[in-house]
């Protein structure tokens, strides 16, 4: 209430000049100021809730007093401040009927600035603290009324003044029939406030978690677990010493004296049953724990010998995999090899044995061409073996928090030169609002990759590749489409191309092990691949992630 161009003050004046001349001095200070001349006027612009009423008693319509009175009465309006101003009604007994009405001051006219701004300035302070007092209490009760624990206030000779519904509802007792009465009356047996232990909690000031029984309306004994504190008003008394003194300083002296004792409890019950349920099922596994550990240790054996086999058969699958497409393979490598072999011999037979110095110029020439043809098929054996390697050992994913948006755009930043030199445009169609997903980010992004270049291969004559992101909320799945506008798959072969060294391509083309590769990053990750393919239209690639243990929550791109 201290920024001044936020505060309002309604001035209400049926003389022109007063009125003018008190808005003006408002003004002056930075407030903002609302008019009226007459109170039936003044009664509706209160409901705009100015922050503060000037208000002249005499009005040609309603008295001041009765203004003051009905703003008063408003709850709407209750808490702003009134200010009577009179230039005509000056004795006491005029003042004493304007400050029962209601009003928060009154002066008499006419009113020198700094005494009306000082007046102005001191009741908007006390608004501030009503309203400040008023959010406290409110807020205060709310808790208080929404408290699920029994709440009960006692004062100093051990009567109710304060309970919540809480307490209520557990008792069965309504507010007016608890306040006022002794604590006695919730407590099956004694308690903390009688004899020794009350002592004891006066000396301690405060007790936690101390089990003690309620008892109800109908005489049921609950137990609860109880936790209380004193409540103290501090008194302080300075004293001066009256002989002579080298500084300021002052003794304090302060008297404490209780006021009350505020308790909270909690129903026992429910937990007392979960307790004894616990205890009954921890003795039910004690007495089978005998006889699992024995089926426990044989479970474990055969697991082992069944993990043992099983990755036997899938290093026998693998084999066998490569050996079906053995030839091919060879095939693939001996291509480079030969141009290899080639550009070396090409090397010998123009450097031979000759001198450097009597090496022509164009010797040279075709010795880097040579050197570049090596170092290229070279580069293309290590990407065969590499991908025939991925294939044989997949590693376990390396789970961490990824992106899918930012894998997926780091792809497409490496492929993009390369796709438009073959006229291959890309559509970007990502979500903003996808959670992050568990997995491995260098394995996905190498899934994405193989992806990219099998629609590339899609389309030798240029296109589009759109690649969009989604969120299925309800399932928490995660989607990513890769569409080409290429040939597409037949449906004959649709079954097969997920198979390794399956390709479509002529031999020598490529190794057959994108398409695998990736089917086995995304099982390993728990996801899926679904095909959709139209002859002469293209193929849609749609690959579907979970979010797994670690991923989405509130993680937000």
């Amino acid at each position: 209430m201290s920024d001044k161009p936020n505060i309002t003050i309604l001035n209400v004046d049926d003389h022109d000049d007063s009125r003018y001349a008190v808005s003006e001095i408002v003004r002056h200070e930075g407030f903002g100021v609302m008019e009226a001349a007459s109170g039936a006027e003044a009664l509706k612009l209160v409901k705009e809730n100015p922050d503060l009423v000037l208000l002249d008693v005499k009005l040609p319509d309603i008295n001041g007093f009765e203004v003051c009175r009905r703003i008063k009465a408003d709850p709407a309006t209750s808490l702003i401040p009134v200010l009577l101003l009179s230039a005509t009604y000056l004795d006491d007994q005029s003042r004493v009927k304007g400050l029962e009405s209601g009003a928060d001051g009154y002066l008499r006219q006419p009113i020198a600035p700094l005494v009306l701004i000082a007046y102005v300035k001191s009741l908007l302070r006390v608004r501030q603290a009503e309203e400040a007092l008023a959010a406290s209490k409110f807020y205060t009760e709310s808790i208080i009324q929404n408290l699920l624990d029994t709440l009960v206030v006692v004062d100093a000779e051990g009567k109710i003044q304060t309970v919540n519904p809480a307490t209520c509802d557990l008792l069965g007792y309504t507010e007016q029939e608890l306040i006022g009465q002794p604590i006695d009356i919730i407590f099956a047996a004694d308690t903390l406030f009688k004899g020794t232990r009350m002592k004891e909690l006066i000396e301690e000031g405060s007790v936690r978690e101390y089990d003690m029984t309620y008892q109800t309306k109908s005489g049921e004994k609950i137990p609860v677990c109880f936790s209380g504190s004193v409540m103290y008003e501090t008194r302080g008394q300075k004293s001066e010493d009256r002989g002579q003194r080298t500084d300021e300083t002052r003794d304090t002296k302060y008297e404490r004296r209780i006021i009350g004792i505020v308790g909270i409890a909690r129903d026992m019950r429910e937990i007392k049953r979960l307790m004894q349920k616990e205890k009954e099922l921890a003795a039910a596994a004690a007495a089978a724990a005998a006889t699992e550990k024995k089926r426990a240790a044989e479970l474990e054996k055969a697991y082992s010998e069944l993990k043992e086999t099983q990755a036997q058969l899938i290093q026998m699958e693998k084999l066998a995999a490569v050996g079906q497409l053995g030839a091919g393979v060879a095939h693939e490598i001996n291509n480079p090899i030969a141009i290899i072999t080639s550009a070396a011999q090409h090397l010998l037979k123009k450097l031979g044995d000759k001198e450097i110095s009597k090496i022509k110029t164009a010797d040279l020439v075709d010795a880097v061409n040579a050197f570049k043809k090596i170092a290229e098929e070279g580069g293309r054996c290590g990407r065969i073996t590499s991908r025939i390697l991925q294939f044989s050992s997949q590693k376990a994913p390396k789970m961490e928090l990824v992106d899918i948006n930012k894998a997926a755009e780091e792809i497409l930043s490496i492929v993009a030169h390369n796709l438009s030199l073959r006229k291959i445009g890309i559509k970007k169609k990502l979500a903003h609002d996808l959670p992050k997903i568990d997995g491995d980010s260098d394995q996905l992004k190498q899934a994405f990759l193989n992806m990219i270049l099998n629609a590339q291969h899609a389309m030798p004559n240029g296109g589009e590749l759109k690649v969009e992101t989604l969120y299925n909320f309800e399932d928490r799945i995660l989607e990513i489409k890769f569409a080409d506008t290429g040939t597409g798959i037949a449906d004959e072969i649709r079954s097969k191309i997920f198979d390794p060294f399956f390709s479509t391509g002529k031999v020598g083309e490529g190794t057959g092990l994108g398409l695998s590769v990736s089917y086995g990053i995304i099982k390993a990750h728990n996801g899926s691949i679904d095909v959709e393919s139209v002859m002469g239209k293209g193929t849609t690639f749609t690959i579907k992630l979970p979010l797994g243990p670690k991923g989405g929550g509130d993680e937000r791109q």
